[in-house]
C-alpha cells in the first residue's frame, strides 16, 4: 500500500488524534501527494489550531 492510500485508510484516526490536540482542517502536501515519496520520505501535514500562532514543530517517526 502506498503512503497516500495508507493515510486515506487511517483518515478517521488522524482526525481523531488531531482533534485531541486542538487541530483541524488537516491537509497533506509534498512528495506524498505528488506520488514521489520513497521509504525515507516524511509526511507533510498542514493543520489549523485555533487562533493562536505558535512555532512550527517537526516530528519524526524515530524514537
Amino acid at each position: 500500500m502506498d503512503t497516500f492510500s495508507f493515510l486515506k485508510a487511517k483518515r478517521p484516526m488522524v482526525i481523531q488524534i488531531a482533534a485531541k490536540h486542538g487541530a483541524y482542517d488537516i491537509r497533506v502536501f509534498g512528495s506524498v501527494v505528488r506520488g514521489e515519496d520513497h521509504p525515507d520520505s516524511d509526511i507533510d501535514l498542514l493543520v489549523r489550531r485555533g487562533e493562536t500562532v505558535g512555532p512550527v514543530v517537526s516530528g519524526g517517526s524515530d524514537p
